[in-house]
């Protein structure tokens, strides 16, 4: 063994691999980022460069936020009460304005960072990020350490609830610099020195998206890694409408029809939907991100999770953004997950905290083909590995660790998070940023703001 050891002993192992298999004093090996052994504790094999006594702590893997608008963190609190046409019209542009540029963008990334560090993600999407925001914002988890997917936002038509002015001139607009994209792709996609980032395409909503943009995606990937594609999908009955009125189709059947199904597609909400519309989304092995809280505070109803499962769609889960959720904290967003589901149904069979303890790690790392290195703590998997403190109150008593996890604790029980195997947060304290000063940096940016006719 040529790198750095680090060994988490004694603790409480939720590997969450195939069989779901749970270690009652376990000790994870690590050796520079990728996970060498799972054992007993008693099974002394290894002496460590670093050693954490995990004894009363759960050993997890790193939750998967597969939908996080990062820079919305900016405007916390600006989209309250509207519903979803409203919120799109008045709010939603607000990150497109001119003077939001890499360094604004920076600065809200790492707030937002911080905050899903200090919660337990190791890893998310960004669904929609501009060409002069992008570096901004993947600088900012370079430098925090998270592994981030970021996709480049595009769209040629505008859509729906776009009534403001000002906004018009920031929708419908086609993001397509094929010399910008290129550069950001050979920049951070699958770069030697950080492994960490990753690129993918963001049509932003169906409706804004047509067969001519999506011909022109397929152009530029031809001859590249192979990109994911990511988009808003059936979330609203407008949206559903729009696509009719304009195709006469369903959702699917025209994403079908401009070729933006297929495995490597992730497609966020997917709550207006039929029947037809799941069975289309279940044979092209398509993905869906489910977004709970930000599905019930915009009223665009509830997801059909039950009868996605069922039919063997991987199924994630996001926050969605700070202007609609308003939080990222992703042990919230599955305890949702699981509650809407039990109340709509009137089951409280349907599903269970295994399932969505499931659908934010494993399902995660497959909607984001990341599968085979993240979503489990398996030999030969990269350490995203998140440890929580039992000896709080929410995790007693300690009959069902991880129904504890799904509905009785919350973010603040994380203790520890390694990611890619750093020890980006130890004991609540974040390694790699300044928690003080960066705070100090973003009342600047929130003065700037509030300044401003936009948000008064």
């Amino acid at each position: 063994m040529g790198e750095n050891i680090l060994i988490l002993k004694n603790g409480f192992v939720l590997t969450m691999n195939t069989q779901k298999r749970i270690i009652r004093n376990g000790t994870v090996i690590i050796e520079g980022d990728t996970i060498v052994d799972i054992v007993q504790s008693s099974a002394r094999r290894y002496k460590g460069d670093k050693e954490i006594d995990c004894k009363n702590k759960i050993i997890c893997p790193g939750l998967i936020n597969s939908h996080a608008h990062t820079v919305e963190i900016l405007f916390r609190g600006c989209g309250d009460n509207l519903s979803f046409v409203e919120w799109v019209s008045n709010t939603h542009h607000l990150i497109d304005r001119d003077y939001m540029g890499e360094k604004e963008a920076y600065l809200g990334a790492l707030i937002c960072f911080s905050e899903m560090i200090k919660s337990g993600t190791t890893c998310f999407l960004d669904p929609e990020v501009s060409l002069k925001q992008f570096n901004g914002v993947a600088k900012a988890a370079e430098k925090v350490g998270i592994r981030g997917n970021f996709a480049i936002a595009m769209e040629d038509k505008m859509g729906y609830g776009i009534e403001n002015e000002k906004d018009k001139k920031y929708a419908g607009k086609e993001e397509l610099n094929e010399e910008a994209i290129k550069k950001i792709i050979k920049k951070w996609n699958n770069r030697k020195s950080n492994s960490i980032i990753k690129v993918w395409w963001g049509p932003r909503v169906l409706s804004t998206c047509t067969s001519r943009l999506s011909n022109k995606m397929k152009e530029l990937v031809a001859g590249m890694n192979s990109l994911g594609i990511t988009m808003h999908f059936a979330e609203t009955k407008e949206d559903v409408l729009q696509i009719r009125n304009e195709f006469n189709m369903s959702p699917a059947e025209y994403a079908r029809y401009i070729q933006l199904l297929g495995p490597n597609t992730l497609l966020t909400h997917v709550i207006q939907v039929e029947d037809k519309d799941i069975q289309l989304i279940a044979d092209s092995d398509s993905k869906i991100v489910h977004c709970p809280s930000s599905n019930m505070k915009l009223g665009s109803g509830f997801a059909r999770i039950p009868e996605m499962l069922s039919r063997g769609i991987t199924v994630a889960i996001g926050t969605d953004g700070a202007m609609c959720n308003n939080s990222y904290d992703m042990i919230w967003e599955m305890k949702l997950a699981a509650l809407i589901q039990m109340g709509y149904h009137g089951n409280p069979k349907i599903i269970s905290a295994e399932e969505v303890l499931d659908m934010a790690t494993t399902q995660g790392a497959k909607a984001l083909s990341l599968e085979k290195q993240i979503g489990s703590i398996e030999l030969g998997k990269k350490a995203d590995i998140i440890i929580f403190d039992t000896k709080e109150p929410g995790w007693r008593p300690f009959y069902n660790p991880v129904s504890n996890l799904v509905y009785s604790v919350n973010g603040n029980s994380v203790e520890t998070v390694i990611i890619n195997g750093r020890i980006i947060m130890e004991k609540r304290k974040l390694n790699t940023i300044d928690e003080k000063k960066l705070l100090k940096e973003e009342q600047g940016i929130f003065r700037m703001f509030s300044d401003r006719k936009e948000y008064k």
